[in-house]
C-alpha cells in the first residue's frame, strides 16, 4: 500500500512542477496586456500608466521559480522513495 501511495505522491508533485515550470513565462506590462484586450490607454497620464504596470507585481502569490524548484526537489525526493520502496516490497 505504501509504494502506491508514494507513487501517487510523487506524480501529484510531478504535475505540480510540470504546471509551476509552464507559469515561469516573463510578465508583459499592464499596458501591453491592454493592448491586446483591445482598451485603449492613451487617456491616461504617464504616471498612472507606470502605477498599473506596476500593480501585478504586487498581488502575485511568490516567485514561481522557487516555487517550480520547490516541486521538483520534491518530485526528485518522493522518486528516490517511491523506487525504494517497490524495491522493497
Amino acid at each position: 500500500m505504501l509504494p502506491w501511495l508514494l507513487l501517487i505522491l510523487t506524480l501529484a508533485c510531478a504535475y505540480l512542477t510540470y504546471d509551476a515550470l509552464s507559469l515561469v513565462a516573463p510578465a508583459l506590462p499592464y499596458s501591453e496586456v491592454a493592448k491586446e484586450m483591445g482598451q485603449d490607454l492613451s487617456y491616461l497620464t504617464l504616471s498612472e500608466q507606470e502605477k498599473l504596470n506596476r500593480y501585478p507585481n504586487r498581488i502575485r502569490l511568490g516567485d514561481i521559480n522557487q516555487t517550480a524548484w520547490a516541486f521538483g526537489i520534491a518530485t526528485v525526493g518522493f522518486a528516490i522513495v517511491t523506487i525504494r520502496a517497490f524495491l522493497e516490497w
